[in-house]
């Protein structure tokens, strides 16, 4: 509803600037922005997936092609088409590959429970914070000449972020290998029993 809402109060914003422009285009620009909003952040957050969830990057990775697609077409309907219709659906599907994909995660099991959500998301929190400290060790180790004495001690650091890193990954695959379906297929089997 937070988007909803929003893309009204941009497009009779853009109303009031532009006063020559009609509804249907001022809300389509509305609905546009928000669209583009998406795909600066998007990027953004599959970097972090990328380097905290395998298995979620996996299914994630695609988003901005998705989002471009719908932009793209979102651009067509301004111009030609001028469908109110095709307009909320392609707001719905850019809402749901730019914010409800990775606000909700999907495919885990009936047998887990909030505990398990709560290991996961932590495991995963821990890998990409081990991640950044081990990119800060790597800047921190070029920048130092390798004859000093710090040098040895900021190669180690770097080695050990570097194995909590792989470590935190392999331990969150082991995680989404027991808590999630391996593909809808099993997922779906399992609603059905």
């Amino acid at each position: 509803m937070i988007f909803i809402s929003l893309s009204m109060s941009i497009g009779h914003a853009v109303q009031l600037y532009f006063p020559d422009m009609s509804e249907f285009r001022a809300h389509g620009v509305a609905v546009l922005s928000i669209m583009l909003f998406f795909m600066l952040v998007v990027p953004l957050v599959i970097k972090q997936i990328k380097h905290s969830s395998m298995s979620l990057y996996q299914s994630l990775k695609n988003t901005p092609f998705r989002l471009t697609i719908v932009i793209l077409l979102q651009l067509l309907n301004i111009a030609f088409l001028q469908s109110t219709f095709v307009q909320s659906v392609l707001f719905f599907f850019a809402m749901s590959f730019g914010f409800v994909r990775f606000y909700k995660e999907n495919l885990f099991k009936g047998g887990s429970n909030t505990q398990e959500y709560y290991f996961l998301h932590e495991t995963r929190r821990i890998a990409y914070w081990s991640y950044k400290q081990m990119l800060k060790a790597k800047f921190r180790l070029t920048l130092s000449n390798p004859n000093q004495a710090n040098y040895k001690r900021l190669s180690e650091r770097f080695t050990q972020f570097q194995n909590l890193h792989i470590q935190m990954l392999h331990q969150e695959n082991q995680l989404c290998k027991k808590l999630k379906h391996q593909n809808v297929e099993h997922y779906l089997d399992e609603l059905m029993k």
